[in-house]
């Protein structure tokens, strides 16, 4: 009798470990952690006679580079980002693009295209040292992040890209109609309501054009429009805000840089990275994309894996386009520790 409770006992201790882990949850807890991160040195990089670039590092001054990139024109890298990024092991470094944050001078459009961001990125990464880099991009970050790597394939570590967009015409389209005219109707609606095509050839130029106005009034109200169907098309309304601790001026610049570089077919030819992506196929490349992402459909990112030989990827059950939810940080972490252990 006695014998037989010792094996039952041993049978459901066995069992428990398998099936009731009590290392599980603090498992998953560890792998979809944020990290506290503070900045050890915030700096000013001239890198034309008209603009002067914003810099920051955090974490380990000896670390592994990674490179974090905004996710919008105009729009500063939001904190959260670097909270992915364990301040013990990386070197994290984050800039304001021409025209952005902290760079100067502010709103500027002048010298300011897609080129000109990926100089930019070179002369920082030359300016601080650092021989290769992980390039950590979501949305238009993904985009400067492949477009780099194409021109400097020799400085990349490794690519973490999500909300894949990749400038083309069809992509650009998908911010202005499509899936947002579709879903939120009267967002749209509102910011169309006197475009008119004869004058304008994209709704991006309409709207481009209004906040260029002399009429300041203008310019706030298309400003305000324009903010209000970006948060519902990217899904920061519900998700995530990375706006709401930005003041008016600030609201201002974003949406006209916004439509400055979308008006502008984003300074590129149409599937010009598409083109030159077998240029990737050496550099490890996680691809994370939430499945109801409607301005960032998971079909360009699948797409974009099936080009490269040395992808993994990551469609994200549950999320849209930032990734804050649980699944979405999974998926970031997954990611991030495949192009590690793949990064020469």
């Amino acid at each position: 009798m006695r014998r037989t409770f010792f094996i039952l006992l041993t049978m459901v201790f066995v069992l428990s470990f398998f099936f009731l882990d009590p290392l599980k949850d603090a498992k998953k807890k560890q792998a979809n952690k944020l990290y506290k991160v503070s900045a050890y040195k915030q700096k000013i990089l001239k890198v034309s006679d008209i603009h002067n670039i914003y810099y920051e590092l955090s974490g380990n001054p000896k670390g592994t580079a990674v490179i974090i990139l905004q996710t919008d024109p105009g729009l500063p890298v939001p904190d959260i980002l670097k909270k992915f990024f364990n301040p013990r092991k990386f070197k994290i470094v984050i800039f304001d693009q021409r025209g952005t944050g902290l760079s100067t001078p502010p709103g500027e459009l002048a010298e300011n295209t897609t080129s000109d961001i990926v100089s930019d990125l070179e002369k920082i990464r030359k300016h601080l040292g650092i021989n290769k880099a992980v390039l950590f991009g979501g949305f238009w970050g993904s985009s400067i992040a492949m477009l780099y790597a194409e021109k400097y394939p020799e400085n990349v570590s490794g690519l973490v890209l999500w909300s894949i967009f990749t400038g083309s015409e069809n992509d650009i389209n998908k911010i202005y109609a499509g899936p947002g005219e579709d879903f939120f109707p009267e967002e749209f609606s509102s910011i169309v309501d006197s475009f008119d095509n004869l004058h304008y050839k994209s709704i991006s130029e309409f709207i481009f054009n209004k906040l260029v106005q002399k009429n300041f009034s203008v310019r706030d109200r298309y400003t305000a429009k324009w903010i209000d169907y970006w948060l519902k098309i990217t899904g920061s309304d519900i998700d995530f805000n990375p706006l709401k601790n930005m003041g008016k001026a600030d609201l201002y610049r974003f949406a006209l840089l916004e439509n400055y570089f979308f008006s502008n077919e984003v300074f590129l030819k149409d599937d010009q990275i598409v083109k030159n992506i077998d240029v990737l196929n050496n550099i490890p490349c996680a691809i994370i994309n939430g499945r109801y992402n409607i301005i960032a459909p998971p079909a360009g990112a699948v797409q974009l894996h099936n080009k490269l030989k040395n992808s993994r990827l990551f469609i994200v059950d549950d999320s849209r386009h930032w990734p804050v939810t649980e699944a979405m940080k999974k998926a970031v972490s997954a990611g991030l520790e495949f192009v590690l252990s793949e990064a020469s």
